[in-house]
């Protein structure tokens, strides 16, 4: 009876473990190790900066993509880039409001799959060290009409904040580099605070933006 009971329970957690999304798993494996970053605002005159901590995170070297081959980052939380290289060989996604802070000597690379969508209604807050030497590589130079940060095909941006780091952003194919994709307003705000930004287009440009609106 007794193994019987073992082998119940180990199939009942097999079976529930089964069912719970990759996503979710590691949403749940937050650090307690404190990460600084550097927070910019403007104060009607001049940037000013305050470095602060935040505790609970997750490092963006263990996400993983969800059944439908995004990798979505979740309103509220923080993901933390802390590797000297970071593959992500999909889209992201954001929902809600994201924080992503770009740690120094850091490369974040979602060049492989079509960078990182931030559609209308959501919020994606960069945040980088005091080195601001923390690299961002988003490029979606082989999704046609898709922004390389912000909006995919006919999909306009949402908001876009800045506070530091290295980001390099290149749209698709009549497309922003940062902003809105084709034939879509450009209804969110992007704001730099601080670090350093080029934002560059691919293919035919046809009047799309490096920050801004896409073509049409």
């Amino acid at each position: 009876m007794k193994l019987k009971r073992i082998l119940a329970t180990t199939v009942s957690l097999v079976m529930i473990t089964g069912i719970i999304p990759a996503s979710a798993l590691v949403r749940n494996t937050r650090a307690t190790e404190a990460i600084s970053y550097v927070d910019r605002s403007w104060d009607d005159s001049k940037v000013v900066s305050k470095v602060k901590e935040v505790t609970e995170y997750i490092s963006v070297s263990k996400l993983q993509p969800a059944e439908n081959g995004e990798i979505e980052l979740t309103d509220g939380y923080w993901y933390v880039s802390d590797q000297s290289m970071t593959n992500l060989g999909c889209k992201v996604k954001c929902s809600g409001e994201v924080n992503l802070i770009l740690c120094d000597n850091s490369i974040l690379n979602v060049s492989m799959a079509g960078g990182i969508r931030v559609p209308e209604g959501t919020t994606l807050n960069i945040y980088g060290q005091s080195g601001d030497t923390g690299k961002l590589w988003s490029n979606s130079k082989d999704s046609n009409y898709c922004a390389g940060l912000g909006g995919d095909n006919e999909e306009g941006c949402g908001n876009i904040n800045i506070f530091g780091g290295a980001i390099t952003a290149t749209g698709g194919n009549q497309a922003s580099g940062i902003g809105s994709g084709k034939n879509a307003d450009m209804n969110g705000t992007i704001r730099v605070y601080g670090g350093t930004v080029a934002a560059q287009i691919m293919g035919d440009s046809s009047n799309a933006a490096g920050i801004g609106p896409g073509y049409g």
